[in-house]
C-alpha cells in the first residue's frame, strides 16, 4: 500500500507542473477515482487473457480518465488496481450528478507459471472517513486447461 501512496504523491508532483501556465490542457493532477463495481470472470486459466470492467463515476467534467494503477502486492499474492484519472484545474468543472457509471475495461492476462490456486484482486474504492484507503477485494480462482 505505501507503493501506492508513493506512487499518487509521485505522479502527483511530476503532473501538476506545468510548460506553459495559460494553457489550461497543461495544468493538471492525477488522483484515483473509486471503483463502484466490477465484472470479474467465475475463474481464470494460466496463458488466457481476460476482460475486467470496472464501474466508476467521474466527480466533474474535469476528470479524463487515464488508464490504471496495477501493481503486484507479492506479501498478500493479490493485484492493487485503481482507476487513475487526469484532474484538468479549471474553474469551469461541471458536476456530474445522476449519470449512470461509466466502464473501464483492464485486460487480465493470467501467466502460464502461476501455481497459485487463486487471484485476489483489491480494487481502490475510495478513503474512509479516517483518510485510509478502502479496497473492494475479489478472489478468482484458477482452473487448468
Amino acid at each position: 500500500m505505501r507503493k501506492l501512496l508513493l506512487l499518487l504523491a509521485t505522479l502527483c508532483i511530476i503532473a501538476s507542473c506545468s510548460v506553459d501556465g495559460n494553457d489550461p490542457q497543461s495544468n493538471f493532477h492525477v488522483e484515483f477515482i473509486p471503483t463502484i463495481s466490477v465484472e470479474m470472470p467465475e475463474h481464470v486459466t494460466p496463458g488466457y487473457t481476460y476482460a475486467i470492467k470496472l464501474y466508476y463515476q467521474r466527480p466533474t467534467d474535469c476528470y479524463v480518465f487515464d488508464g490504471f494503477y496495477y501493481d503486484i502486492d507479492a506479501t498478500n499474492n493479490a493485484r492493487v488496481v485503481a482507476i487513475q484519472s487526469k484532474v484538468f484545474e479549471q474553474n469551469d468543472c461541471v458536476a456530474i450528478e445522476g449519470s449512470l457509471p461509466e466502464v473501464a475495461t483492464l485486460n487480465f492476462e493470467c501467466p502460464t507459471q502461476y501455481t497459485g490456486t487463486a487471484y485476489t484482486f483489491k480494487f481502490y474504492k475510495g478513503l474512509d472517513a479516517n483518510g485510509n484507503q478502502e479496497f473492494l477485494e475479489v478472489e478468482v480462482p484458477i482452473t487448468e486447461q
